[in-house]
Order: C-alpha cells, then structure tokens, then sequence
C-alpha cells in the first residue's frame, strides 16, 4: 500500500518533488471533486500525465493549480505511455509561474472592478448619474 493523503498537507508540487527524488517508480492519483489526474514517475523522471482531456506537460499545469483534493501514490505501477519531455523542476518552475500569471490577472480585474466601484459611489455622492445606471438603462 502506498501513501494517501490530502492536498491541504501536501501539495501536488511536493508530491512530484518527492517522489522524483526518491526516484520512485509509481502512480500518483489525484482527485480534485470531478476532476481526476494520474501522473507516473519512473527512475526519478515524470514520464506521463493524463488529466481528463489533457495528456502530458497541459495535464501537469493543469493539476499544479489545484489546492484542494486527495491523493493516492501506487507504488509499483508502471507508466502506460510517456508524453513529458521536460525535467519535473521545469515542470514546476513553468507551473510556479503559470500560477503567478493567473494571480496578476485576476488581482487586476479585481483592483480594476474596485476603482469603478468606488467611481459609481463618488458619482452618486455627488448627485451624478452613475455610469452603471446609464448603462442599465441604455439596455
């Protein structure tokens, strides 16, 4: 039997991290609510990846951004395929960094959506008509 655990403990980043340095060969499953990922080590090498339509590099980027999840690690179990060619840190490092891009954008979406919001409260403080309202009625 191998380790099992849940993602608040452990993340998928370390999961692949260990078990590339401990050069296992194994199945690492993945249960993200609906979502299922399964990712084969083999000789400290991520070899294959497959996440719902994904398959490979997409399928690892995918499953790093979850938070949320369990997960089973099998040892023993060999890859049916290989369809990842970059070493597991880059892996991390694009995935660490896809993550971060995502963050900006949603933070300046966010910071965006606050600046008209605080536009809309100083135009009705001012007796003006606010642009949402205009838009509201234009519709």
């Amino acid at each position: 039997m191998g380790m099992q655990g849940d993602l608040h403990y452990m993340s998928v980043a370390d999961l692949i991290q260990n078990l590339c340095m401990d050069r296992k060969e194994a199945e690492l499953l993945i249960d993200h609510g609906e979502k299922m990922a399964t990712l084969y080590f083999r000789k400290g090498t991520l070899v294959h990846a497959v996440q719902g339509q994904l398959s490979g590099e997409d399928a690892v980027y995918e499953t790093l951004r979850w938070d949320e999840g369990t997960f089973a690690v099998q040892p023993g179990i060999k890859s049916p395929g290989e369809s990842i060619t970059k070493s597991w840190s880059n892996l991390l490092l694009e995935g660490a960094r896809q993550r971060d891009e995502e963050r900006n954008k949603h933070g300046q979406t966010k910071r965006a959506l606050e600046e008209a919001l605080r536009r809309e409260r100083l135009a009705a403080e001012a007796g003006g008509v606010s642009v949402l309202c205009r838009w509201a009625n234009a519709a």
